[in-house]
């Protein structure tokens, strides 16, 4: 039998943690997207039985205060599975906010404005499919790679590629729209 690195223990000691502590706005996640209690129970219990199997050091890399908006990460993507899978749409996913922690040697009107971007991004993220919103947030907002993505996500490692792409481009066709660049710059 497989004996439990420590690593993995204390993963498991704050899954369970974030679960008992977290559960309602877990919950009310996934019921955006699934009406059915049950339905919303198994999809947030398997959320967090794949974050459990992955690799101990990739859980480890999220710092604490990003691990809830992780999690809500793995269960909008969860979620949209199961609704994909035949279930109805009871609302839209909503973005948690993200944002990294600002280098502190960074002056405070350069930390405003990136504060201000990185709300747009995370409101054009909102709005984004699932199906390629939620593999770029864990892109760009985690740092995972793509590997990382395709097993959590349980994709194939060209499926994570395309979607990114596909999400970039959809990213950019709205940083247009919105004036950030008038679309000449490479």
């Amino acid at each position: 039998m497989k004996q439990k690195s420590s690593l993995g223990m204390v993963k498991e000691a704050v899954l369970e943690s974030l679960y008992e502590r977290q559960y309602s706005v877990f919950y009310r996640e996934i019921n955006k997207w699934l009406p059915d209690a049950s339905d919303v129970e198994d999809v947030l219990q398997n959320a967090f039985i794949s974050v459990l199997r992955q690799n101990d050091a990739v859980f480890q890399r999220i710092p604490e205060e990003k691990r809830i908006a992780y999690l809500l990460a793995i269960c909008r993507y969860q979620a949209f599975s199961a609704y994909r899978n035949g279930r109805k749409n009871q609302g839209r996913r909503n973005h948690t906010d993200c944002s990294c922690i600002e280098d502190p040697r960074m002056p405070v009107e350069e930390q405003v404005v990136l504060r201000e971007r990185r709300k747009d991004l995370s409101h054009i993220l909102e709005e984004m499919p699932p199906q390629y919103g939620i593999p770029m947030e864990l892109r760009y907002y985690y740092d995972f790679n793509d590997r990382e993505i395709a097993a959590q996500l349980e994709l194939s490692v060209n499926n994570v590629q395309v979607r990114i792409h596909r999400g970039k481009k959809i990213l950019r066709r709205r940083m247009i729209e919105e004036g950030w660049f008038d679309g000449q710059e490479a």
